[in-house]
């Protein structure tokens, strides 16, 4: 099955964060492209209180901070993020791929100043 980059779904979550979903057939796992340039959140951490991520780095450079750990990316590195942890991201061009358990949704995520 095919699912051509023209079908994802574009969504802005920031002026530093773009990202593109695409629509599976699956219940258990989702994935989207993202860029990040600059930090995302602008300001505080996010959660994801149901699902677990893992981003494969395409493309720049970045770091992601964990609520206790700092990981500095670079392309070809793969960073997982466990639910319920608290995290924000900076980036320089930075291209990920975002795998996520299940599928994300706008409910379980949460921001925390």
């Amino acid at each position: 099955m095919l699912i051509s980059k023209q079908n994802a779904v574009m969504k802005v979550n920031s002026k530093a964060c773009i990202v593109w979903e695409y629509n599976l057939p699956s219940q258990k796992v989702g994935v989207a492209s993202a860029l990040i340039n600059g930090r995302y959140p602008k300001e505080g951490w996010v959660v994801n209180k149901k699902i677990e991520e893992v981003y494969y780095i395409e493309s720049g450079k970045g770091r992601v901070m964990f609520e206790d750990e700092e990981c500095v990316v670079k392309k070809g590195d793969m960073v997982y993020l466990a639910k319920g942890k608290k995290y924000w991201v900076r980036g320089d061009k930075l291209r990920l791929v975002v795998v996520t358990a299940p599928p994300w949704y706008k409910e379980q995520y949460s921001m925390w100043k």
